[in-house]
């Protein structure tokens, strides 16, 4: 597993109630119907620490709970 900074993005981000580091963890191609408390396991327990925050992109999470509209039915 790899941790990295989105390319062009700041890994510390410095805000009016602290400085952060930040990291997007690069997984595989998720796929329709994943279970997003599997990848979870998968990919962030093995970086979590306590205190830390953790963020889903909402496209992920739509990915995996079935949540998807075609652009071909739109």
């Amino acid at each position: 597993m790899q941790l990295t900074t989105n390319q062009g993005k700041s890994l510390t981000i410095h805000t009016s109630v602290g400085t952060y580091s930040r990291y997007a963890i690069l997984t595989h191609f998720i796929q329709i119907g994943e279970d997003y408390i599997e990848l979870i396991n998968r990919y962030i327990k093995p970086f979590y620490q306590k205190g830390d925050i953790v963020s889903i992109s909402e496209k992920i999470i739509s990915l995996c709970q079935r949540r998807v509209i075609y652009k071909k039915d739109m």
